[in-house]
């Protein structure tokens, strides 16, 4: 299985490489918003980083892929919008 990592938050990559390891899935890679993104079989999308919208990379979500989101609880309403409805999952930041 492929997943890939949308995030320039490293603990937060730490924290997704450890998971995927329990889970005997070693194939991950992260990739900093604004690059141009690899087919996955799952793409994380940390969007906490507001660039990914501003940058127009929405147009890339739930592409393929199936897609986990993780976001801000202030910044829920305004991804809301952006994020499409046969969004994979949520989850809330801190993921800890």
């Amino acid at each position: 299985m492929k997943v890939s990592l949308v995030s320039q938050d490293l603990d937060l990559g730490e924290l997704c490489r450890d998971v995927l390891r329990q889970l005997a899935i070693a194939d991950l890679t992260i990739e900093t918003p604004g690059s141009e993104h690899r087919t996955a079989d799952l793409t994380i999308w940390d969007l906490s980083d507001s660039r990914i919208i501003k940058d127009g990379e929405s147009v890339g979500l739930a592409g393929d892929s199936a897609d986990l989101f993780v976001v801000s609880r202030k910044s829920l309403p305004n991804i809301q919008k952006f994020i499409p409805a046969k969004a994979f999952g949520m989850l809330l930041k801190p993921v800890k």
